[in-house]
């Protein structure tokens, strides 16, 4: 005996509520998408480090800080942050920081 053959149906048109809108689906690809980030190197010390944001570890708690630089002096190597979370503001050797690896960038 036969078995009977397996019936496909075509499938339905997408209903206009289960469309996610734009500024969800952009908060969803932010949450879950992985960020990557590498050590700045002296390479990286140019005056186009200004207005970049970048992540400094503080070796007191182990954690990583979000900083803009707001002012670069090159010739020096040293860069001025922002912290926009506290609006603290510091000036900071990046010899220093690359040195101990306490400064990243977005990859």
């Amino acid at each position: 005996m036969e078995r009977p053959k397996r019936q496909t149906r075509k499938p339905g048109k997408y209903d206009d509520e289960f469309i996610i809108p734009a500024e969800a689906a952009e908060m969803y690809w932010e949450a879950n998408t992985r960020k990557v980030y590498r050590f700045l190197t002296d390479k990286d010390i140019k005056s186009s480090l200004k207005d970049t944001t970048v992540y400094i570890l503080w070796p007191g708690d182990g954690k990583w800080y979000l900083a803009e630089v707001d002012e670069m002096n090159v010739r020096e190597h040293v860069a001025y942050l922002r912290y926009p979370e506290t609006n603290e503001e510091e000036q900071v050797s990046l010899d220093e920081l690359i040195q101990d690896k306490c400064i990243a960038v977005g990859g």
